[in-house]
């Protein structure tokens, strides 16, 4: 029987004789994080799913030595990951319209399609809705399962390819099939305000969605948080407004994707309403950075989108981190314009295009990211009480997270207290 059945099958597992970063700093790290701590010959211990220990090993417990037993053999162990930002569900890729870019393209002109051709996220919804509910759920469960393997053990569902009610709400009982059928701890996310809206235009459609879609969605308990695309050719921050305001009165996390392509007050605004998370912000101005500095709403970069869609403006992130603000990083997986997997490739990017030191990166797709989600509670330190989600990286340097671009150093996912993802080629052994 494979290991993935045999060992943490109840939840209950202990990692031992490993390099531990807890990634705890008694929350979301605000600018760069100071030294990492870690324990050179550590375990961490779960029961029934939870962190039931984290500390030496030869401080373990004699009742936790008696779980099964995942040896680490000196290798680094990290929280697991948490993407705070994709877009599955969708029905299929949209590569011609990377290639289309590499010829001259642009983004934002490709929403507004090419000679009669639906372009951009109005191409993603008709797939969606040309597709059966299997096919969905398949090509998901594939982009789920790259996730799991690079070391997401919490990931971010977004709805908005439906750009109409009916497929709105389909998208998010799909998510909800999706939360069932993966080891990852899944949280869903109304993209509501996404595309070209229906008939009669932008203005109902908003109103609609905070009188009638966003309440059905929460009566029936498809719904953990709402979002917006505020650009000039999506959504107005005014369009927006209403919608935030709502999910905040019900109690919802709330988000917004904003100075992806142009300056916008939308951020600054975010930050004074206390959002969870702005998203993108390549063109984020002074004034926005100093509102996320003065806010709790974390700042979450996206560099696939920046890398894939070739924009030169990137997000001041080094101003961020210098003026103390929360900063996270997600793969942004979606067909159009950043069909990335792979946080530690995210992360990667990130230090590479915005600046991050490896220390900054870690922070970001853990502890912060799980502030983005506002789950910092729940999971991205390695804290008694917490979700039992830990990665196993193939060696003992935490670098090894952001250095191995086209193949994650990542030999072990441990999600709530059960194996759920082993590299087939050696590495840590259970006992």
């Amino acid at each position: 029987m494979p290991a993935e059945e045999r060992y943490g099958a109840s939840g209950d597992l202990v990692v031992r004789h490993a390099r531990v970063l807890p990634m705890a700093f008694g929350g979301a790290v605000r600018g760069s994080p100071p030294t990492l701590p870690e324990v050179p010959d550590g375990a961490v211990a779960v029961v029934a799913g939870r962190i039931a220990y984290v500390g030496a090993d030869t401080d373990l417990p004699a009742p936790l030595r008696a779980l099964p037993t995942l040896d680490a053999a000196g290798r680094a162990v990290l929280p697991g990951l948490v993407d705070c930002h994709t877009h599955v569900p969708f029905a299929a890729w949209r590569a011609d319209e990377h290639a289309e870019r590499l010829a001259g393209a642009t983004y934002a002109a490709q929403q507004g399609g090419e000679g009669g051709r639906p372009r951009g996220i109005a191409r993603s919804a008709a797939q969606l809705a040309a597709a059966a509910d299997a096919d969905v759920l398949a090509f998901s469960h594939h982009r789920l399962g790259e996730c799991l393997a690079a070391g997401t053990t919490t990931v971010e569902l977004k709805s908005g390819y439906g750009l109409q009610a009916a497929q709105e709400m389909r998208l998010l009982a799909l998510m909800q099939r999706l939360a069932a059928e993966v080891p990852q701890r899944v949280v869903r996310t109304g993209l509501f305000l996404h595309g070209p809206p229906p008939p009669p235009g932008r203005e109902a459609w908003a109103q609609r969605v905070v009188s009638e879609l966003m309440p059905r969605a929460l009566a029936q308990g498809l719904l953990d948080g709402v979002d917006a695309f505020v650009e000039a050719i999506a959504y107005r921050l005014e369009d927006a407004v209403p919608l935030i305001e709502a999910a905040q009165r019900a109690g919802l996390a709330t988000h917004l994707h904003a100075a992806q392509l142009e300056p916008s007050a939308a951020a600054a605004w975010a930050a004074s309403r206390g959002l969870t998370s702005v998203d993108h912000l390549d063109h984020l101005d002074p004034d926005g950075v100093r509102a996320l500095a003065a806010s709790p709403t974390v700042a979450v970069l996206l560099p696939g989108a920046t890398f894939l869609t070739g924009g030169a403006t990137r997000p001041p992130a080094r101003a961020l981190l210098a003026a103390g603000a929360c900063v996270a990083v997600a793969t942004d997986l979606n067909p159009g314009t950043s069909p990335l997997t792979s946080l530690p490739e995210a992360a990667a990017l990130a230090c590479r295009l915005f600046e991050l030191t490896m220390e900054e990166a870690l922070a970001a797709v853990t502890v912060n990211a799980a502030a983005a989600l506002g789950l910092g509670h729940e999971v991205g330190s390695l804290e008694v009480g917490k979700r039992g989600d830990l990665v196993v990286l193939e060696g003992d340097e935490p670098a090894l997270l952001v250095y191995r671009l086209g193949h994650p150093a990542v030999e072990t996912v441990v999600a709530a207290g059960r194996i759920a993802y082993r590299r087939s080629d050696g590495g840590a052994k259970a006992s």
